[in-house]
């Protein structure tokens, strides 16, 4: 334990401990004064101990309650008004004790009993005293939390049901033969018999809520309930030896009385436990303890109902209390009844809202509201087969936020959870209430466009129309795309099975999604509408799977190749090595570029079959000398100029990599520098630093250099460079820009790396940031003995630039122009 929280502690407890102390020592000194004093100065000194002990009960209780929180302080306020009540009662008899030199008893008048309402701010007390809901270890977690007030007066019933049982049948059994012998006054035993009541059912109240909830403070509610206890049992005695000796009591009964007070002072000492109350219920009692607290009243009341049944079957005589008795319990117990039938009432509402709260949230997303992709599943099954049945029209419509990801991470992910609400609101709004507007996951949307009536085509143009709308978030307005893809579906009435058999939710949910991903790769903020079972030749899914036939040879699938682009020396112009990208050519669509081809690999885990086919194309490309040398523009005897190949980042860490690479080589006799792996510093996690360190230095003992790619001079990059054995860098096209000159990155796939290295390096269209961010990153890269490619050079201005600041090698679209029509033939060197 630390120390200030070991010395709050003990601050803490101090008090209450010296506080006990003193009370039982005032106990002690008032035990010995009720010895050895005389009558009646021995009853005089024991009222006057309990008036005193009533008085600092009330001001312990006041004080502590000034300086304890807000559920502990109502319990505190409203004993208080119980321990004022008793000092009255205890002042009135001291005085009486003082003038009269005798008990007080046999003076009370039936106008006293207004004493006994005192009990009932204790009543209450109890009642609110903090605590957290017990559950039962078996079973669910049915009970409510908090208590409602039928649970409360429930509690209050049972307890008068369980004492007055008690009470009738001590009455028949043992008191009533005593008390029609004694000389105390009626209303005196009438109050004090209420007392005795009164203070059990307080006892009761505190031992049933021990069963059903678990008080902060434990020590608390066992000193009150002893308190009441210790007075209640006092009053017994009391009423026994008054009945049973006509009223001649010893004093020192009176001390039970003292006792009692002191208890509740030691309650009030003990200090709340820090911290709020726990927001869960937490199960700790058996299922049979909340059964006998359930049956108990019921009990109770059956064995006051059969001793009074058998007395009168026994031919004895019964008391008119008796009946009377009995007729009361009954009528608590018809109250009890009443209360549970509320009690029960509020439960099933609890239950059945619950069940509809639970219900919501399985169906719905919790973000933005809509349904999710459970209960869209459930409505275009329902809406399919209603198309199929009765031939109705039925559309799908499928939404994606273009760019979400950078929104995220540029803005932040409130501003991206906000944008899914807007996004949500405005489709909602923008449909009818058949239709079912769903969250999939992530920043998807679909809308199941249902119905006989109209076309769906003109509704999700209008969707679209509403999504290009600047969408405020926050204090500022942004414009984001939002890509739309319709598949609509129409059943003529004579399509018959084969119509059902062809149209699906899953057919219809993908080719929504393949419209979508057209819409995409169109343009932002589009919408492609497709008719429902055409097949896609460029649906991601399906160029994936010929991709991946296309990757193992297999005819009909197009075929994969190499495109190589001049990397030149700054200086002279000099062509000193090449960069190879792969391409498609597919036998539909035409030629994928690289970009859009990583894209692919990508989503079909093809990414190392694209590094293996680049590995051994360039291999065996540059395994050719003759052709080689005819489409460089170089003599077979010169020293071939390298081509940087790339390879994805998340294999530098692998071993496997450099022994294909070190294979491929060997296999093709080439020397190790003519094959510089390239590694991207944008894209993929390199993964294990310390692993890709030593394959790469592997590499490098074995005479390849390595390159970094897409280096933008971010935090990642700088790692990089600083941990990895790396030889050239290329620098990202974002850094390459003169003049507020933007770089026209050679696909889609670049464009994307630029515009993630652009915010990384301070954004492209600050010029000034970018040339001290190249200036830097190039000197640093200098002074490492490292060579640096400018990318995306456009022109001779940007060129001589470039130069000055030290790039020693460059390519793009200026050596690309250049070089057309002078290579003819060999390896696709376009």
């Amino acid at each position: 334990m630390p120390m200030d929280e070991s010395g709050g502690r003990v601050s803490r407890l101090w008090p209450a401990a010296f506080g006990c102390w003193a009370c039982w020592a005032f106990a002690l000194l008032a035990t010995i004064c009720v010895v050895l004093l005389p009558a009646p100065h021995d009853l005089q000194a024991v009222d006057m101990a309990c008036t005193a002990a009533t008085l600092v009960a009330t001001v312990v209780l006041l004080s502590t309650a000034r300086r304890a929180g807000a559920n502990d302080r109502r319990w505190r306020l409203l004993v208080a008004l119980t321990t004022f009540g008793g000092f009255l009662i205890a002042s009135a008899n001291s005085w009486h004790g003082i003038v009269h030199g005798a008990d007080v008893y046999n003076e009370i008048q039936l106008v006293h009993a207004t004493f006994l309402l005192a009990y009932l701010p204790a009543l209450a007390g109890l009642l609110l005293l903090p605590s957290e809901l017990v559950l039962a270890r078996a079973g669910p977690r049915s009970l409510p939390r908090p208590h409602g007030r039928h649970w409360y007066v429930i509690t209050v019933l049972d307890s008068a049901l369980i004492v007055g049982s008690g009470a009738l049948v001590a009455w028949s059994t043992l008191l009533a033969p005593v008390v029609h012998r004694t000389t105390l006054s009626r209303p005196a035993l009438a109050i004090v018999f209420s007392s005795i009541a009164i203070g059990l059912v307080l006892v009761v109240v505190a031992a049933l809520l021990a069963t059903a909830r678990r008080p902060r403070s434990l020590p608390t509610l066992i000193l009150l309930a002893a308190g009441m206890a210790v007075m209640s049992v006092t009053m017994g005695v009391y009423l026994y030896l008054a009945a049973a000796t006509n009223g001649v009591v010893p004093a020192a009964v009176h001390l039970g009385y003292l006792v009692s007070w002191l208890l509740m002072i030691s309650a009030a000492l003990v200090p709340p436990p820090p911290g709020p109350l726990p927001s869960e219920p937490s199960p700790q009692t058996g299922t049979w303890v909340f059964s006998v607290r359930a049956v108990l009243p019921y009990l109770a009341f059956g064995a006051a109902g059969a001793v009074t049944l058998t007395r009168l079957a026994t031919g004895a005589r019964a008391d008119e209390l008796d009946f009377f008795g009995l007729i009361g319990l009954l009528v608590f117990l018809v109250c009890r009844q009443l209360a549970t039938i509320g009690e029960n009432a509020r439960l099933l509402s609890l239950v059945d809202s619950s069940r509809r709260e639970l219900h919501h949230q399985a169906f719905h997303d919790p973000l933005t509201g809509v349904a999710n992709r459970a209960l869209f599943a459930v409505r275009l099954e329902q809406a399919v087969a209603a198309h199929v049945r009765d031939h109705r029209r039925l559309a799908v419509l499928y939404c994606d936020i273009d760019d979400f990801k950078q929104i995220n991470d540029n803005l932040g992910h409130s501003v991206g959870d906000a944008l899914l609400q807007v996004v949500a609101g405005r489709l909602q709004h923008g449909t009818r209430d058949t239709d079912t507007v769903a969250r999939l996951g992530g920043d998807e949307f679909a809308v199941v466009l249902g119905g006989a009536g109209g076309d769906p085509e003109p509704v999700a143009r209008r969707l679209g129309n509403i999504m290009r709308a600047p969408f405020h978030l926050g204090e500022h307005s942004y414009p984001v795309g939002i890509s739309l893809g319709l598949v609509v579906s129409e059943l003529s009435p004579g399509a018959g099975d084969h119509g059902a058999t062809t149209v699906t939710a899953d057919s219809l949910l993908r080719d929504a999604d393949i419209a979508m991903y057209a819409a995409k790769r169109a343009k932002r903020g589009g919408l492609v509408v497709r008719r429902a079972g055409r097949p896609a030749s460029d649906s991601p899914i399906q160029l994936g799977g010929q991709l991946a036939a296309a990757l193992r040879g297999e005819p009909g699938n197009g075929t994969l190749d190499v495109v190589y682009r001049d990397v030149v020396d700054l200086r002279d112009g000099r062509v000193v090595a090449f960069d190879a990208g792969p391409c498609w050519n597919h036998p539909e669509i035409g030629r994928v570029d690289a970009g859009r081809l990583y894209r692919l690999a990508g989503r079909g885990g093809l990414a190392r079959a694209i590094d293996t086919f680049l590995l051994q194309r360039c291999c065996e490309d540059l395994g050719h000398d003759t052709a080689y040398a005819s489409c460089a523009g170089v003599d077979a005897d010169v020293d071939r100029p390298a081509v940087l190949v790339p390879i994805s980042a998340g294999r530098a860490a692998e071993p496997s990599m450099a022994t294909e690479i070190l294979e491929a080589l060997a296999e093709r006799g080439l020397p190790p520098r003519v094959v510089v792996p390239a590694f991207s510093a944008g894209a993929a996690e390199v993964g294990d630093l310390v692993a890709a360190r030593n394959v790469l230095g592997q590499l490098r003992r074995s005479g390849v250099r390595c390159a970094l790619t897409e280096a933008a001079g971010d935090a990642a990059t700088l790692r990089l460079l600083r941990l990895l054995p790396i030889d050239i860098i290329r620098l990202d096209a974002a850094l390459t820009s003169v003049d507020g000159e933007v770089p026209a990155n050679r696909d889609a796939g670049e464009a994307a790396a630029g515009a993630g290295a652009g915010s990384r390096g301070g954004g492209e269209g600050d010029p000034t940031l970018a040339d001290t961010i190249r200036s830097a990153l190039v000197g640093a890269a200098i002074r490492r003995g490292l060579t640096v490619i400018a990318p995306a050079v456009r022109g001779e201005r940007q060129e001589h630039r470039l130069a000055a600041d030290g790039c020693q090698l460059g390519e793009g679209p200026l050596y690309d122009r250049a070089r057309q029509g002078r290579r003819r033939h060999g390896p696709a060197l376009v």
